[in-house]
């Protein structure tokens, strides 16, 4: 019997945009965290201040993500009692382990 060969090129990616993206979440949060109570002018050259918009900027991230979130959970059960019915109702068998009667001890 052939085993089949792997290939870890798509772990290898997921795993790269894990890391970066910790990178930029650990990254914004030190900013946050350096910057959070700096004095300044507002009626500076321009008017404005970009440590102000880049911490407004991250808040609202942090709120999107948040909402997202708390939302996936209900998302998930949403589409599992979907697809659990859908397939109740066209009559499919359930395929088990238990009902295919397969081992699992190794």
């Amino acid at each position: 019997m052939r085993k089949a060969k792997r290939w870890y090129g798509g772990r290898a990616a997921a795993l790269a945009f894990l890391l970066c993206f910790l990178l930029s979440v650990v990254l914004a949060e030190a900013f946050v965290l350096a910057h959070a109570s700096h004095k300044h002018d507002h009626a500076g050259p321009g008017g404005g201040c970009a440590v102000c918009a880049q911490l407004q900027s991250i808040g609202s991230l942090r709120r999107q993500g948040g909402t997202a979130a708390a939302r996936a959970p209900m998302v998930w059960v949403g589409l599992f009692a979907v697809l659990a019915l859908l397939c109740c109702a066209a009559g499919l068998p359930i395929q088990t382990p238990v009902a295919l009667k397969i081992r699992l001890n190794d």
